[in-house]
């Protein structure tokens, strides 16, 4: 099996396993050689579903996920704990449109201290 030597962290909201965000992360992943963490944002009781299938196609893939479920009272304040308690991986891809709008000054902050951050997001 090959050994990966790079993380992509993908924030997810909802249900990763029909989404395009994932399926984007893992076609990513593949092309980077990157292991995917999943930070999922949404109640933890909705991953259950998705769990086996976000497995089933990144094994296809030879990727390996490591799901995470972060504490907090908004998905900012989620993704802000988790950076500051784990070191960032070399990219962080976040899906959230809505997220990147909303929080831009407090992302190039993040950018500027050292947290490689790149929005990834997508027209509905």
């Amino acid at each position: 099996m090959l050994v990966r030597s790079q993380r992509l962290l993908v924030l997810l909201m909802g249900m990763p396993g029909e989404g395009r965000l994932f399926d984007y992360a893992l076609n990513l992943g593949a092309r980077m050689e990157a292991d995917l963490d999943l930070l999922w944002l949404a109640h933890p009781e909705d991953a259950v579903e998705a769990l086996g299938t976000c497995t089933t196609k990144a094994a296809r893939q030879g990727i390996r996920l490591n799901f995470r479920f972060p504490e907090g009272s908004s998905p900012w304040d989620k993704v802000r704990r988790y950076l500051n308690l784990n070191a960032p991986p070399p990219m962080a891809a976040i899906g959230l449109r809505e997220l990147a709008k909303k929080n831009m000054k407090e992302i190039r902050m993040l950018n500027r201290s050292g947290f490689p951050i790149t929005l990834v997001s997508f027209k509905s």
